[in-house]
């Protein structure tokens, strides 16, 4: 995960760019874990949540982020192709 630094302000909105890589993700799993992200930034969970969410037996409920913003740049299936060209 990365999150850049730099700031993008369109229409007094502000934008931010994060990076997620991962090998497969479950559904709403990108929403949840930016709900949380806008949660403990803003104040309304504290970052020790982030740990309890991120332990294999770790429960966290978090508002899912509105999937208005979220853009889907790009897919990469490289390990899937590998293993399966034909």
């Amino acid at each position: 995960v990365r999150c850049e630094e730099r700031v993008l302000v369109v229409d007094d909105v502000r934008l931010v760019r994060v990076v997620l890589i991962g090998q497969s993700f479950v559904l709403h799993q990108i929403r949840n874990m930016i709900g949380l992200a806008l949660q403990i930034h803003h104040g309304r969970a504290p970052i020790e949540t982030l740990e309890l969410a991120l332990h294999r037996d770790g429960v966290v409920t978090v508002p899912i982020a509105p999937s208005t913003g979220l853009l889907l740049d790009e897919c990469v299936f490289e390990r899937f192709n590998r293993n399966f060209r034909t």
